[in-house]
């Protein structure tokens, strides 16, 4: 029996299939590794059918690192992936580039993801770490802020939320971050006059269509199946909707900044709820002037 009681292992130490790294290094460096030598990692063990996910997240504990996961297929390919590793990462680690590389645990959050979900919340990860290296490898970093908002509208298209069920949702999410921020008066009008500033741009980048070699639209095709699973599983279990979305657009924001992803989430949650709101207001000045008529 695993420690979960149930039927989904919860812990992987090394030599297990889920293989746990921790870089240690600057947030520009881990830009330039996750681009440089992680894609191609990942890319090269994909096509050789010895892995077939990872995903990364940035952490400080204090010290600023990459956290990236892999999931073997067959355990006797492990040393591969190791030496692969060693032979791509070891002048970064000679040059100081790299302070520190570690194997580590991975304890799954089973509570936080749901016992039932964390399997396809994983394959999720999985695919918006793709989209999101893919993304810094090749796009205006000015944008970046603007292309998570359409991944995140994507997303919630694809799972079914509508308008006022994504304006609630951003609701939620701004007022919690702004009051762990402690926003003041100050800060919420620098917010609105920036939001003013941006709406339209907001509003082209989310109404723009998915072009079929655009990255978020491989993005949606390659989770389209993964969220008809997860809904069905929420449906038929205690997992937290809320909560489970919550999550992956914060674990997608954390993969798309370099640093201060919080405060960029609490900017970018803000502009979300004020943005689904205006949309609201206007579907209902539509709606009003038409039955007028």
């Amino acid at each position: 029996m695993n420690s979960t009681g149930g039927r989904v292992k919860r812990k992987f130490i090394v030599g297990d299939e889920w293989l746990y790294f921790k870089f240690y290094c600057g947030p520009k460096i881990a830009e330039v590794i996750l681009i440089e030598k992680i894609k191609p990692i990942v890319d090269y063990l994909i096509d050789k059918a010895i892995i077939d996910q990872f995903f990364f997240i940035r952490f400080a504990d204090p010290d600023y690192h990459i956290r990236i996961r892999f999931h073997i297929i067959k355990l006797q390919d492990l040393n591969l992936v190791l030496k692969l590793i060693n032979t791509e990462l070891k002048k970064f680690v000679n040059d100081k580039i790299i302070s520190t590389i570690t194997y580590d645990t991975y304890n799954r959050e089973i509570e936080r993801y749901g016992e039932s979900t964390i399997c396809l919340i994983e394959k999720i990860f999985f695919y918006d770490s793709v989209a999101v290296i893919k993304y810094l490898s090749s796009e205006n970093d000015d944008n970046k802020w603007k292309w998570g908002i359409k991944m995140m509208d994507s997303l919630l298209d694809e799972w079914g939320i509508d308008i006022y069920g994504k304006q609630h949702l951003f609701q939620i999410l701004a007022d919690a971050y702004f009051e762990e921020v402690n926003g003041d008066k100050n800060l919420r009008l620098q917010i609105d006059q920036k939001f003013r500033k941006e709406k339209q741009e907001i509003r082209k980048f989310i109404c723009r269509e998915r072009f079929e070699e655009s990255i978020e639209n491989r993005f949606i095709l390659d989770i389209g199946s993964l969220i008809k699973e997860l809904r069905n599983e929420i449906d038929n279990s205690d997992a937290d909707l809320f909560s489970i979305l919550s999550s992956i657009i914060h674990m997608h924001f954390n993969r798309l900044f370099r640093t201060k992803q919080r405060l960029h989430e609490m900017i970018i949650y803000y502009f979300m709820n004020k943005y689904y709101k205006s949309e609201i207001a206007r579907l209902k000045y539509s709606n009003t002037n038409a039955i007028n008529v």
